[in-house]
């Protein structure tokens, strides 16, 4: 995993002008690269806020891609900060509650659902008053709980001990790393 999260820290840095390395750095091909290879991996992640770098993965259904309409794709403004809310019209006599992916602007993301949920409450005693929640659906099919003291959503695994599937990584000159998702551990128990 410290692999993964080595070369997100290194492509999120922007090198010189010279030479071309800043024009090559902007194609983000090894990022495409990483990606791709994380997406067949044990472990990949699924949401990462820090530096030049910002990757927040969204669930979509497979018939909303085909085809996949790029220009669509590419009108996306989102974070993982948007969530429900409450949309109300201009005359204030209707209201609707409204998904996080509502004002994506994209139509095909918009189908999606957001895995990773930041969150913030002034109420918090602790010094960092946001935190992440992962999408409920998923921790609850797969009988996962957050633990603070690891930073993770755990289950018990078949020998009685705790495993880490979901764990949040950060640091402190970073507000939040990353998120992994242990993809093995999580698929073996369905």
């Amino acid at each position: 995993m410290q692999d993964i999260v080595a070369k997100v820290r290194a492509s999120s840095t922007p090198p010189t002008r010279e030479g071309g390395a800043f024009d090559k750095w902007l194609e983000q091909n090894d990022v495409l690269d990483l990606l791709q290879a994380s997406a067949h991996a044990e472990h990949f992640i699924v949401y990462a806020g820090f530096g030049c770098t910002f990757l927040h993965a969204i669930v979509v259904p497979l018939a909303s891609l085909d085809p996949l309409d790029v220009e669509d794709v590419m009108k996306w403004n989102g974070n993982c900060w948007s969530s429900w809310g409450i949309t109300q019209s201009f005359d204030a006599e209707t209201a609707r509650l409204s998904p996080p992916l509502d004002g994506l602007c994209s139509k095909t993301l918009a189908k999606g659902e957001q895995l990773v949920y930041g969150r913030d409450f002034s109420g918090r005693t602790s010094r960092d008053k946001n935190y992440f929640e992962f999408l409920q659906k998923f921790t609850h099919v797969f009988g996962l709980h957050y633990l603070p003291e690891r930073n993770a959503y755990c289950r018990i695994d078949r020998r009685g001990d705790i495993e880490d599937i979901i764990r949040i990584l950060s640091s402190p000159d970073e507000k939040t790393l990353g998120w992994h998702y242990h993809h093995s551990r999580a698929t073996a128990a369905r």
